[in-house]
């Protein structure tokens, strides 16, 4: 199973989307900070306009992208005709000047998905949108969130040294640049576009334990000399291989903590601007489990 189809594509645009905001974003920031620039002019209310900005800007993309995952590997895995539909509800969005909503998106993705004849039905395929939708409202908000808190903390440790000596224009503009700016929002666009495409993956699982497929999770990477040495031990291992991997070959620079919440949020992104996905197998057969406890856990652990 591959990652989803045109996924430098989709993070690129993703970039350019969060830049444009960036670029208004500074803009104010500037005007706020005045001359000589002081912090404490910006209020904790500009803060939180801009995050709630941010996050409205790339729930609605987190959403087509968590659908894609989940519809395009459906297709994969059981022939199912609903990721053409999921991936031009996707793409619907790109170049669009004003941002739309997660519930405009999930409508758009609902009109294009067709049925299929795999055995996905509407209820199934309902819950699918509604636990993206979940999920990717969370990861929007979270984004938002860490990126404007960096930004701040950034911009508040400026200020102390502008303190001690005003800053030229091109310093300030390094610190603008810095705090809200391209390479910033290219490493968002990269570890979110993989968090909600991981997240759209992990999202058919219950799907297929439905209809009653055994699954296991696999780790993959593209496995050239670009993969780090985080994530290249732990391609094509199976999820109950996972934190094994990581304690043994990377203990020394992770914490257990750090380790756990990898395990915990069911794979990829481990760092910043991870680009790695989950791929899933069914088994040979079709087993039907037990709905009372069943012939034995899923292969790959708990649906995260």
């Amino acid at each position: 199973m591959s990652e989803i189809v045109g996924r430098m594509a989709i993070e690129a645009d993703f970039a350019k989307r969060l830049s444009r905001l960036s670029s208004k974003q500074r803009a104010e920031l500037r005007d706020k900070l005045g001359d000589p620039p002081d912090p404490s002019r910006v209020t904790s209310s500009d803060w939180a306009r801009w995050e709630q900005e941010r996050r409205q800007e790339m729930a609605g993309m987190l959403l087509a992208i968590w659908m894609l995952a989940a519809n395009q590997h459906l297709e994969e895995l059981l022939g199912n005709s609903r990721a053409v539909g999921s991936q031009r509800a996707a793409m619907a969005k790109k170049g669009t000047d004003k941002p739309r909503s997660a519930s405009s998106i999930a409508n758009d993705i609902r009109a294009a998905a067709g049925i299929g004849n795999t055995g996905v039905n509407d209820r199934q395929h309902s819950a699918m949108i509604r636990q993206g939708m979940a999920a990717t409202a969370k990861q929007a908000a979270d984004a938002a969130a860490s990126n404007i808190k960096t930004a701040r903390d950034i911009i508040d440790a400026a200020g102390r040294t502008w303190q001690a000596e005003p800053p030229s224009q091109e310093t300030i503009e390094q610190v603008l640049a810095q705090a809200i700016g391209p390479s910033r929002d290219a490493s968002t666009a990269a570890t979110e576009v993989t968090k909600a495409a991981v997240g759209g993956t992990n999202g058919i699982r219950p799907v297929l334990q439905d209809m009653g497929y055994d699954m296991i999770v696999r780790w993959w990477t593209r496995a050239d000399a670009l993969v780090c040495k985080f994530c290249r031990p732990l391609h094509l291992k199976p999820f109950n291989k996972w934190s094994e991997v990581l304690k043994r070959q990377l203990g020394y620079m992770m914490s257990d903590t750090a380790i756990q919440s990898v395990i915990q949020s069911g794979g990829p992104p481990i760092h910043p601007s991870c680009r790695c996905w989950l791929v899933l197998e069914i088994g040979t057969s079709k087993t039907k489990l037990d709905r009372k406890g069943g012939t034995g856990p899923i292969e790959g652990g708990l649906f995260m």
